[in-house]
């Protein structure tokens, strides 16, 4: 009897390791399809964001450049009228110094020094 009881025991023991295996790889299953299912939605969403994604880096270098060129403009103005008020600056002093010169008396030596010297 004893012998049949441990041999009743045994077999309890090896069903409940087997129904306990079976529930684990059941869990793992389902574990590994939702993660399947969890990798292809990723994959999915990462291609849906793909082309839009370069679709706003496209018009972020659009943006990029027309400020670029927006600057290079304004500087090239900017340029142009700094030289055009240099240049009518030098002119006013030309005509200035001509007259002075012309009335007989030079403004510059008058003042005692010249502009570059009364600005040391």
């Amino acid at each position: 009897e004893l012998a049949l009881a441990e041999s009743t025991i045994r077999g309890e023991q090896e069903t409940q390791k087997a129904d306990i295996l079976s529930h684990i790889n059941s869990a793992i299953a389902a574990v590994a399809q939702v993660h399947s299912a969890d990798t292809a939605k990723m994959h999915g969403d990462v291609a849906w964001m793909q082309p839009k994604t370069a679709k706003v880096a496209r018009e972020l270098q659009d943006a990029i450049a027309a400020i670029e060129a927006q600057r290079t403009q304004d500087l090239a103005v900017l340029t142009g009228k700094l030289l055009a008020n240099i240049s009518a600056a030098n002119a006013t002093y030309q005509r200035t110094h001509a007259a002075e010169k012309k009335k007989g008396g030079d403004w510059c030596a008058d003042a005692g020094s010249s502009p570059r010297e009364a600005a040391r």
